[in-house]
């Protein structure tokens, strides 16, 4: 096919009930849109100061096409707006995410239960020798787990990769090798539609030439429980428990630092790999959020923990009064208990 072609076309205007108009957050989109196109350094400084930053900027863009980098300077870390400020306020105790299984089972995890378990995955994972700049892959299911590795790994600098857990060997490895993972996070089985696959059978075989992986994390969900074969692996929650040293260190990471990156949906192609800056990621992401749902509103998402999820994941759980002071020295100590297998 030598052009693309359009297989639907939409005209319709649809004018909106007047009570959700009156209650969108955004009352003229077309003026902020223009004040967007026409000042764009302007508009989005201004929703970068709602944000907490360790060190401001001394540049909103230096743009050198096809280069462009975002609030040169400025240094942050995408955790400390999702997770400790709310936990510095009344917001403590209230729900973060609702978590629902196929079987119906639910999972509710509260700001301060989500900060505990984000700081322990980033604490063990401090201990295994992880450091700022190493790279994490994930394979996991839909899972709350799958969220707290992804917000360990951004809370200590490390950049993560979310592999779809629906990719087979070949795909698997072909990420790991690209990036080089250091740790591998991943579940012993999903379940979809009614049916269970073999996550762990998948993950022994791709990274069986890769000696470079130093730490296989495994969530089991299974009983009875598989055995593991390797040194390299070990339970979700055994690793958990590996340091209980209280609240980790959030390291602070430049704008244009890469927080993670995912590989494009082209097999034949190893190269066609998607890189996310901590700055200008966590500045789209809370502006979406800030005119798309309220704090009193829930948020239902069922997109693949690859991609989707994770910006729902720093939006929703970033989303609060955008103003208010906060000082780091508000967080309450933090004390990390042992957590058993099935208690999230």
């Amino acid at each position: 096919m030598s052009s693309i072609q359009t297989l639907t076309a939409e005209h319709r205007s649809i004018t909106p009930p007047e009570s959700l108009y009156r209650n969108a957050l955004i009352q003229d989109y077309d003026a902020l849109y223009r004040y967007s196109i026409s000042s764009p350094e302007k508009f989005w400084s201004t929703i970068a100061e709602e944000l907490i930053w360790k060190e401001r900027w001394h540049t909103v863009l230096n743009f050198q096409p096809p280069h462009h980098e975002w609030f040169v300077g400025g240094k942050t870390n995408i955790t400390i707006n999702a997770l400790d400020r709310h936990v510095a306020t009344h917001r403590r105790n209230k729900v973060a995410l609702i978590w629902t299984t196929e079987s119906g089972k639910e999972v509710v995890v509260t700001y301060d239960r989500l900060l505990r378990r984000v700081c322990q995955v980033a604490n063990a994972l401090k201990e295994a020798g992880v450091k700022k700049g190493d790279r994490v892959i994930i394979y996991m299911p839909l899972t709350v787990e799958g969220i707290y590795a992804m917000l360990a790994c951004a809370r200590l600098g490390a950049i993560h990769s979310v592999v779809y857990a629906g990719m087979g060997v070949a795909a698997l490895r072909n990420r790991l090798e690209d990036c080089r993972a250091k740790v591998v996070f991943c579940a012993d089985v999903t379940y979809r539609a009614g049916k269970t696959v073999n996550l762990k059978g998948i993950v022994d075989e791709a990274v069986s030439s890769c000696e470079f992986v130093e730490k296989i994390v495994v969530l089991r969900r299974q009983e009875p429980k598989q055995e593991f074969t390797s040194s390299r692996e070990v339970d979700f929650f055994d690793f958990l428990n590996i340091s209980l040293s209280g609240a980790s260190l959030k390291s602070l990471m430049p704008s244009i630092r890469c927080l993670f990156y995912t590989q494009v949906e082209q097999p034949e192609s190893r190269k066609a790999w998607c890189m996310f800056t901590a700055g200008i990621w966590l500045v789209h992401i809370i502006y979406h959020a800030h005119f798309t749902i309220s704090k009193k509103q829930t948020f239902f998402g069922q997109p693949p923990i690859s991609g989707g999820l994770w910006g729902i994941v720093i939006s929703f759980t970033a989303r609060c009064s955008m103003a208010q002071p906060y000082s780091l020295a508000k967080v309450p100590s933090i004390s990390l208990t042992p957590v058993s297998s099935g208690k999230p």
